[in-house]
């Protein structure tokens, strides 16, 4: 779960399985809004100054946060790490 600061997020609770794959983001760990579920869904639904500052250095566009609002959800693969949807 991530909390957004600036056009930074900051991880705020995770959860790690108890077993199989593992990519659990240590809580407090800072992160870009450029790549990601969680950095698509933050700048989705902030203002528009927020969203013009992560786009030129994000993986999606505009046109990607216009699907996340309307979905209500985002998701992404391999964006953040190679191979980790």
């Amino acid at each position: 779960l991530y909390r957004r600061e600036g056009t930074t997020r900051i991880c705020i609770a995770a959860l790690e399985p108890p077993a199989g794959l593992r990519d659990t983001v240590p809580i407090g760990t800072r992160l870009p809004m450029t790549a990601g579920s969680g950095a698509k869904v933050l700048p989705a639904y902030a203002d528009g100054g927020t969203q013009q500052a992560v786009l030129p250095g994000a993986k999606f566009t505009d046109r990607t946060l216009a699907e996340v609002r309307k979905r209500g959800w985002a998701q992404s693969a391999a964006e953040r790490e190679p191979g980790v949807a």
